[in-house]
């Protein structure tokens, strides 16, 4: 069974102090490992672990980093079910704010939205019905806010009264598009009312959940991407014909105008990804050889071609971005053989990754989760 710790840095990782940086070291290890030689000492090879050490979750996943770099949050997974916790980056005692038994509710993501507060989804199976046309199965997510002392947990789509109302039937209501600077809101895609599947965007105070209407919905335009400025870039949208369509507009809102158009079985389509600091580079996934790559597009010009920015002769590239303390994009994150594995362009996070390789050899290890300010870090080795 995996079993993953967070550790203070100690002497002991003095080797990982890369520059102008501070790390706490998630460790992945195996029940049963030994030290390097142990093995050849003891005499015959171990017995393999059983298939259940394998498909059991890992101990401790989604780590997370408050802004500050003090405290993290992370789900941590037991036989009967998951917890979310909180603990200083500099040891004590984890605080459980809230439980699932993966059967009702699991979790499907955190993130801090300052120092004080997380935002996390949940997902759920449910049914609806409908009035003479029966029922049926449907995987429902919600948004919920909760301090980091477990105080004030609040579902930021509120169930009751008016302003649910035209909700009410909008089964994800947790697609975040983006975390405001302010730390107090965050962007929300829903379906504009109950009459209309369009999807809106809006502006959610993460301490009541009041909600406004940040940009209206556009015919026919299902997914929504900002940029570092928080505004509203990119849209998807699908024709009647079935066809995706990808429409951009200049960085001042303005000029909206369609850049692409595929269908699903078209090899030459793109996947909006989002933006760097550059708010007319817009990084897409496409084809390359065979698997996914990461491109950049100059969407102010209107003959632009994709430019190859990072391939994988091995692995498709098919995760999301990976952002610095800047908002800088640095390199994408996807799942890789059941994993989640990091791959950057960045020559900073290139040169710490490879530090941490050469202090840490023969295992696997990434850069896991950063704070805000650029100093501190999660690093995981398994």
């Amino acid at each position: 069974m995996r079993r993953r710790a967070l550790l203070k840095r100690t002497a002991q990782w003095a080797a990982l102090a890369l520059p102008s940086m501070h790390l706490a070291i998630a460790q992945g290890t195996h029940e049963g490992d030994e030290e390097p030689g142990e093995t050849e000492m003891r005499g015959p090879a171990r017995a393999p672990l059983p298939l259940k050490s394998f498909s059991r979750r890992p101990l401790m996943e989604r780590l997370a980093l408050a802004p500050d770099g003090k405290r993290f949050a992370a789900l941590v997974n037991a036989e009967a079910g998951t917890m979310l916790i909180v603990r200083s980056t500099t040891g004590g005692t984890p605080q459980a704010l809230m439980s699932t038994d993966n059967l009702e509710f699991m979790f499907s993501w955190i993130r801090w939205v300052n120092n004080d507060r997380l935002v996390l989804g949940l997902r759920y199976p449910s049914r609806r019905e409908e009035r003479f046309l029966g029922s049926w199965a449907t995987m429902e997510t919600r948004l919920v806010a909760i301090n980091a002392d477990g105080s004030n947990p609040i579902n930021l789509v509120k169930p009751r009264g008016a302003a649910a109302k035209d909700l009410r039937w909008a089964q994800v209501q947790d697609e975040v598009l983006d975390f405001l600077p302010d730390g107090k809101h965050v962007l929300l895609q829903l379906p504009s009312n109950d009459r209309n599947v369009d999807t809106a965007v809006f502006k959610v105070h993460v301490d009541t959940a009041e909600r406004s209407t940040y940009f209206t919905a556009r015919d026919r335009i299902y997914d929504w991407v900002t940029d570092a400025s928080h505004q509203i870039r990119v849209g998807l949208g699908r024709t009647e014909q079935g066809s995706t369509t990808i429409w951009v507009c200049d960085a001042d809102g303005s000029n909206w105008r369609k850049i692409s158009e595929y269908g699903a079985f078209d090899r030459a389509r793109l996947s909006p990804m989002g933006f760097g600091l550059d708010p007319n580079q817009l990084y897409v996934q496409a084809l390359h050889e065979g698997l996914t790559a990461v491109f950049t597009l100059d969407i102010s010009k209107a003959d632009s071609q994709p430019v190859l920015k990072l391939a994988h002769p091995r692995y498709s590239l098919d995760g999301a971005l990976i952002h610095d303390e800047r908002g800088e994009a640095v390199g994408v994150r996807n799942a890789v053989l059941g994993e989640t594995a990091s791959f950057y362009w960045d020559a900073r996070y290139k040169a710490w990754q490879k530090e941490i390789d050469e202090a840490l050899p023969k295992r696997f290890n990434q850069l896991y989760a950063g704070a805000r300010n650029g100093q501190d870090f999660v690093v995981t080795s398994e």
